[in-house]
């Protein structure tokens, strides 16, 4: 359903149909019915063949009428008959021709037949404004005659009129269902009269315009829920008097309104079989709005097969969805108009998705998406093209694609092609159009559970909302943002984006965004209430407080302000905690309360608070408090501050010192590291499943400082971040954008990739705006200081710590959507892996029988093979450990003391060989502890065998296991092979 500029956009491209087709007649009966409709009812069509003079110029013209001096005189058709005589002329002639064709025009009409007063003149074609007045001039200096033109963007305007739409639905093939359907309370008193009209007349049935006004009353019973009753009422008119008309346009739109509305209406197609039939045997004859009728109803009428409500077979249905698509594909191999090419690819896309009853599959989304690619190349040239429509549509298709994919990834190409379509719809529309069809998208997929590619849509489309009309809605995107990165658990990237959002407000002289500056700061308060950073939560509710009274909608309102209900809740929350566990604290809160809050508030609402944490012990209360918060409460206490998250299968663990520009410099590199994050997390960067430690401290150096700690078990980080003492707001940006290349090493460390694929991920993502991401309005130490300064931070003691309660470590719950990628490597491939393992048994099988035969008297092997099995070892493994284990165990006594590298390898090969004799080996080197370090360290060679590269000075070997196993089947994959061990005593 189109509104009703669309409506006129599909009417232009129509009659620009015409042109292309030189359908000169159409768009004269076209414009004569308009006529009688909307200027005078009394004309006659002019006729007389060419020999006879021809029409003279003049396509039709009024005949004279008495009647407008009767007592009748006031009705419509009296209304409209013309008291004068009016010659009307119509042309199809290109717009550069035009100005030439009209003067043409009027001069034979002026010089032949009887005198007019008037002509009105039609033409396809726009004309801009400046030449019809000059046209109207010299019409009225060289004839003293009134020219009225109508240009096709009159012309639409004119026909996209409930009455008149008839007219287009019948000439220009126009489909009915665009057009916008009445509400209830606009349609009610026109429905009733047409239900009068209708109710005791029979309709003449070859006529559009009856159709047309019996199928809209139609529609609009349908979809009117206490107008349903008179459904069958309109059903049965159009069915007893179009579905057999002669015209077998009429015929055919006629067959379409009443399946579909039977259908719909009355879950039942049974009767119609014959109608259906004759309906798709004109497939052959179908013009391309034709083909996309048919293409809707062949979805009704599988589904109604489907469902037993149409007595068809499923083997008729799916002949004909072939003959639409090959219909289809030959017309797209017609060398058409761009406009008619752009509607046959968008049914060509739907075709993609329709269901083949007798090849039941499931929908090829991509390939669907591909033919609408296409079609972006063409829409650029195709300016009818109803955009909006597809735009809506492209909607509806991101809901259908979650249905059917559930939690697979929508595909990229999806983002890829409403890109596209936003970019077109802002040249035609402006930004803000495209910018809302990003919300709608973003809303859609938040509501499934599909946070970031919610987040992804948003910050494409960010930048469109920035303009003074339409700031507004930007911050209430910027909000929606930052609630989206707190649920993903990522509570300093939400905060980034609630402290702009309150910075842009207070900053911005337009008083309806005041109320974001109070909004903004009352989520960034929150985020950190529920990370435990309760110190921090008090700072900015300080501030708050503030403005809230200031510029908060319904300021002061408990009852109906959802802000003042947070801050009040979360405030005596704390002051029952504090009063619990932290009496130093708890006085600082308690004189907050009473600053902040009325008596009576703090009365009604603090005795629940208490009740609820009276009842309970200190460890039920811990408890109590790792299910309520996300963090360690009180984590901002204390001389080091601590936070802790897991995202993307890494335990991130980040300190600093618990002071002022410490904590503006590390909150700063937190959000940078989370929104990268967000972004990174839909690529498969082959991360390691580990711990990265990072701790953070103020340095006197100009640039950022990072070193790796040494660590077989996790990543440790230390990271020095130069003071901001006066430095200028550029250099604050580029020490913003330095952070962002520590946080993109760091992760680089943790991946597998290979550095020239990391990058060119990189690459990608800076060019769809990575950069605008990870920067919001200020650097987020500069909006820091905006709302806390120093004398704030320090106006309580942060380094007194509450023992008891330190130990509280709740788990770090990792969102479903930043989980580790469990999926198979981007470089795993059977067929080679079938390879690798054949060697492994081939060439590594002679080695560890010569390993055995001359270690046999010292170590029972066989037992050692038997444990390792029932841990559930592969044969290839076992062999590899063991041989690794005996040779570096006799490289250590043979080879400590060689002198150069040639020496060692020397000895390395005579080892290797058996040339030399070896020693006996301690069953505890074939420990499973050992063995299993032995295989793990072999697992540096596995990955570069994989095309992988491992980034660590000092291999998490751990991660590096759990990566083979889960991702490159490492612990299950092998292949058929005799047993290595059969001969082991």
């Amino acid at each position: 359903m189109a509104n009703l500029d669309q409506v006129i956009s599909q009417i232009r491209f129509g009659i620009e149909q015409l042109s292309s087709k030189s359908a000169h007649h159409e768009f004269e009966h076209l414009c004569r019915h308009l006529t009688r409709v909307r200027i005078c009812s009394n004309i006659l069509p002019a006729t007389g063949p060419v020999s006879a003079g021809g029409d003279q110029g003049r396509d039709f013209e009024t005949f004279r009428t008495y009647l407008n001096s009767t007592p009748i005189a006031a009705s419509t058709f009296i209304g409209l008959a013309s008291s004068k005589p009016i010659a009307f002329s119509c042309t199809l002639e290109k717009k550069e021709k035009i100005k030439g064709k009209i003067e043409s025009d009027v001069k034979t009409i002026m010089s032949s037949g009887s005198p007019i007063e008037a002509i009105h003149y039609f033409c396809g074609t726009d004309l801009e404004v400046a030449k019809r007045h000059k046209l109207q001039k010299w019409a009225q200096d060289e004839y003293k005659i009134e020219l009225e033109i109508y240009d096709g963007q009159a012309i639409s305007e004119l026909l996209a009129d409930r009455e008149v739409f008839w007219i287009a639905e019948k000439y220009l093939s126009i489909p009915g269902e665009i057009f916008p359907r009445l509400s209830e309370k606009d349609g009610g008193i026109w429905y009733s009269t047409v239900f009068s009209n209708w109710k005791d007349k029979k309709p003449i049935g070859d006529n559009f315009a009856e159709f047309s006004e019996i199928k809209m009353a139609a529609r609009h019973a349908f979809y009117t829920e206490n107008l349903r009753q008179d459904l069958p009422f309109w059903v049965n008119l159009l069915k007893e008097n179009f579905v057999d008309s002669q015209i077998t346009e009429l015929k055919r739109r006629a067959i379409y309104e009443v399946c579909v509305l039977s259908l719909r209406g009355f879950k039942n197609l049974d009767g119609y079989e014959e109608y259906l039939r004759w309906f798709f045997s004109q497939i052959p004859q179908l013009n391309a709005i034709g083909l996309q009728d048919a293409e809707v109803l062949l979805q009704y009428c599988a589904g109604a097969v489907a469902r037993s409500i149409l007595p068809m077979t499923f083997q008729e249905i799916s002949e004909w969805q072939h003959q639409v698509i090959q219909q289809i594909d030959k017309k797209l191999e017609e060398d058409n108009p761009h406009n008619t090419q752009a509607i046959l690819l968008n049914i060509k896309g739907w075709t993609c998705i329709m269901i083949d009853p007798l090849n039941l599959k499931l929908p090829d989304f991509e390939k669907a998406i591909e033919w609408w690619l296409k079609l972006t190349e063409v829409l650029v040239f195709a300016p009818m093209f109803p955009l909006k429509q597809l735009s809506n549509n492209l909607d509806d298709l991101l809901e259908f694609i979650i249905q059917v994919n559930g939690k697979d990834r929508i595909p990229e190409t999806y983002f890829e092609l409403t890109e596209k379509i936003d970019a077109l719809l802002a040249k035609r529309l402006g930004g803000f159009t495209a910018a809302e069809n990003s919300r709608k998208r973003a809303f859609r997929l938040a509501e499934n559970n599909r946070l970031i590619d919610a987040i992804d849509l948003l910050h494409r489309s960010k930048l469109d909302w920035f303009a003074s009309e339409t700031l507004e809605q930007a911050l209430s995107m910027m909000m929606f943002l930052s609630r989206a990165y707190m649920e993903l658990g990522l509570f300093f990237a939400g905060k980034y984006y609630a402290l702009a959002v309150s910075f842009i407000a207070e900053n911005n002289s337009q008083t309806e965004v005041k109320h974001f500056a109070s909004l903004g700061l009352m989520r960034a308060a929150t985020w950190d209430y529920m990370l435990g950073a309760f110190c921090s939560f008090l700072n900015l509710t300080e501030i708050e407080i503030k403005f809230h009274q200031i510029h908060a909608r319904n300021a002061g309102d408990l009852d109906n302000s959802e802000e003042l209900q947070s801050i009040v809740f979360h405030l005596l929350a704390l002051k029952a905690i504090t009063e619990r566990i932290h009496p130093d604290l708890d006085k600082f809160v308690d004189k907050k309360v009473n600053q902040w809050l009325p008596n009576e508030w703090v009365e009604e609402i603090l005795p629940h608070s208490r009740e609820n944490l009276q009842q309970i012990s200190d460890e039920e209360l811990k408890q109590h408090l790792c299910n309520e918060l996300f963090g360690t409460p009180f984590s901002d206490f204390g001389p080091v501050r601590e936070v802790a998250w897991s995202a993307l299968g890494i335990k991130w663990h980040i300190t600093w010192k618990n002071d002022y520009e410490t904590t503006k410099q590390a909150e700063q590199f937190l959000a940078i590291l989370q929104i990268y994050l967000v972004e990174v997390a839909h690529f498969d960067l082959c991360l390691l499943k580990t711990n990265i430690d990072i701790s953070i401290e103020l340095s006197d150096l100009h640039e950022i400082k990072f070193e790796s700690i040494p660590s077989n078990n996790k990543s440790i980080w230390k990271i020095s971040v130069p003071k901001s003492n006066n430095l200028s707001a550029k250099d604050l940006q580029e020490k913003h954008t330095e952070v962002f290349s520590v946080v993109s090493h760091i992760l680089l460390e943790a991946s597998l990739l290979p550095t020239d694929n990391y990058f060119e991920i990189m690459e990608n993502l800076f060019k769809k705006g990575l950069s605008n991401r990870i920067f919001v309005a200020q650097p987020y130490e500069i909006l820091y200081g905006e709302f806390i300064q120093a004398k704030d931070f320090n106006q309580f003691d942060r380094t007194v710590e509450q023992e008891s309660f330190l130990d509280i470590k709740g788990p770090l719950i990792e969102h479903e959507e930043l989980s580790w990628n469990t999926q198979l490597g981007p470089t795993y491939n059977w067929e080679k892996a079938q390879q690798f393992l054949k060697n492994r048994y081939s060439r590594g099988l002679p080695q560890f029988q010569l390993t055995v035969e001359l270690l046999r008297k010292f170590i029972n092997f066989k037992e050692i093979i038997k444990d390792l099995r029932e841990e559930g070892w592969l044969d290839w493994q076992i062999m590899s450990a063991i041989t690794q284990a005996a040779m570096n165990y006799q490289f250590n006594l043979k080879g400590r003391h060689a002198i150069s590298r040639k020496e060692s390898d020397e000895i390395w090969q005579d080892i290797f060989s058996g040339k030399v004799e070896w020693n006996s080996v301690p069953r505890e080197e074939f420990s499973k502890e050992k063995l299993l370090f032995y295989l793990r360290f072999s697992m540096i060679h596995t990955i570069s065998l994989l095309d992988l590269e491992s980034h660590q000075a000092t291999p998490d070997l751990e991660a590096i296991d759990n990566f083979l196993r889960y991702k490159y089947n490492y612990w299950t994959n092998d292949v058929p092979h005799e047993d290595p061990f059969r001969d082991i005593k």
